[in-house]
């Protein structure tokens, strides 16, 4: 419960954390993650975001931010400013095409920068939306 009450809190979703909290019990969160978790491993990644998005008060974007920290070699995160400028849907398929997309520039760079993970691309591209 409260590592993903602290990613929440991360990803800047004070408005709404304590009521992720009490609206959705450490036993649920529990097991939803370890499922998230399984599906992550599985090479199903997309599967393991819809998972999270079980939990009451999570999103797409609260929910890929929580498989990217347990899973960074294998996640992405797909949040509002990736999805509004790139114009991916806010769905498993967006989020399965966004992170096939980052997987393919991971692979295209591999050669030059074998320490980066499928993560590290997705954190480049936010960056440069953001103007950083």
């Amino acid at each position: 419960m409260q590592f993903a009450y602290d990613v929440i809190r991360w990803g800047k979703g004070h408005r709404f954390v304590d009521r992720f909290r009490t609206q959705n019990s450490p036993d649920s969160v529990s097991r939803v993650l370890r499922q998230s978790v399984k599906l992550a491993d599985s090479g199903n990644v997309a599967e393991g975001v819809e998972e999270i998005r079980k939990l009451s008060r999570i999103g797409q974007s609260f929910a890929s931010k929580i498989v990217r920290f347990l899973r960074p070699n294998a996640a992405v995160i797909l949040d509002s400013i990736i999805r509004n400028a790139l114009g991916y849907a806010e769905t498993k398929d967006g989020y399965d095409a966004f992170l096939r997309d980052c997987e393919e520039m991971l692979a295209a760079v591999a050669g030059d920068y074998p320490q980066l993970r499928v993560c590290d691309i997705e954190a480049a591209i936010f960056a440069k939306l953001q103007g950083y």
